[in-house]
């Protein structure tokens, strides 16, 4: 077997655990708050909740799930609903709406894989994919080897001046911030790399259904898209590929999957 099965289990255990800070310092609840935060979760129950009293009129409510059973857009949408019962319940009143089993999207999209009006977007992909460009080595880089994978972050702060340049930059030729944003990041791979074709991946939540817009689960896409950046090509023009492709990739997400470029 090449990939994975998903199993969906019959039942599932939720752990809620009330914590009461409101007798400590704003310092000290900060320092007991991150300790939740980065305690570890990686046995079961898979769904833990901490409420967190800060004052007699604030709570603090922490949710934790894997990243195997719900994206950032499926949290966001779980916070969604645990808003929406909780206004409910203050109401008096119940929630009607029935959600919409994982199970039954699952099945949806192995469906749509399949469908003959999909083969113009497996062809997208297949053209669009270059299995050699994804190994590149940046300058520097060393083996990993066997260690453990831990990825680190790196914050720093923009000036609201240079916001206002990149929007304005980006306002006069049509494009997103976002567009911006990548386009600066395929230059300085392909400075970095020496390489003028460059794969990066780009994120697609995957509801592109009204139904899904919604619903929980582990829907997002890393979509590869693939930019040819010359050593004397103009930022402008790269600028107006990556927005282009970013939007045909996003036209075909719901053809793309891995294992038809396997």
């Amino acid at each position: 077997m090449s990939f994975p099965v998903q199993v969906i289990g019959e039942n599932a255990d939720v752990s809620v655990t009330e914590i009461d800070l409101s007798g400590a310092g704003p310092e000290e609840q900060s320092i007991a708050v991150d300790k939740v935060r980065t305690d570890d979760v990686s046995d079961e129950p898979l769904l833990r909740l901490w409420l967190i009293k800060i004052s007699s009129s604030s709570h603090l409510l922490l949710a934790s799930l894997p990243s195997l059973c719900v994206d950032a857009s499926g949290m966001k949408n779980m916070v969604r609903d645990l808003s929406r019962c909780y206004a409910a319940c203050l109401r008096g009143e119940e929630l009607t709406d029935e959600p919409l089993p994982y199970i039954v999207v699952a099945e949806w999209q192995n469906e749509l894989l399949e469908r003959e009006d999909m083969e113009a977007g497996r062809t997208f992909w297949t053209k669009r994919y270059n299995p050699d460009l994804v190994n590149l080595k940046l300058p520097f880089e060393e083996p990993t080897g066997d260690s453990e994978f831990s990825p680190q972050t790196i914050t720093i702060e923009i000036e609201p001046e240079t916001v206002g340049k990149i929007a304005s930059i980006s306002s006069s030729h049509d494009c997103s911030v976002s567009t911006f944003l990548m386009t600066c990041w395929q230059v300085l791979l392909s400075r970095l790399t020496g390489q003028p074709d460059i794969v990066v991946g780009s994120v697609s939540d995957g509801r592109t259904d009204d139904e899904l817009e919604y619903s929980l689960g582990l829907m997002t896409k890393y979509l590869p898209l693939s930019f040819h950046v010359d050593a004397d090509s103009r930022f402008s023009k790269v600028m107006n590929q990556v927005e282009e492709g970013t939007r045909e990739a996003r036209e075909w997400q719901e053809a793309f999957s891995w294992a038809t470029l396997a």
